[in-house]
């Protein structure tokens, strides 16, 4: 996954997001400690909520369709970071 981050600076700090992940947004006293944070918010914005998929309403039956749920892969911002330089 290639994930852009756009760095910018707003009067004392540096602003960082990633456009492809609406509302992941930090922001450092220097360019360092913004894309530190930044790393750290796209972390937590691709993990999934814990417990969100332990429980499903009733048995999990559709009608006559069983319901299929694929739990969200964990991914590593370190790795996400790597990519992206």
């Amino acid at each position: 996954m290639n994930l852009k981050i756009i760095i910018e600076p707003d009067e004392d700090v540096w602003t960082v997001y990633c456009p492809q992940l609406p509302g992941c947004v930090s922001y450092g006293k220097t360019k360092e400690d913004a894309f530190f944070n930044i790393r750290e918010a796209i972390e937590l914005y691709l993990r999934p909520a814990p417990g969100v998929f332990d429980k499903l309403p009733g048995d999990g039956n559709c009608g006559n369709r069983r319901l299929m749920v694929e739990k969200t892969p964990r991914v590593n911002a370190d790795e996400i970071i790597r990519v992206l330089r």
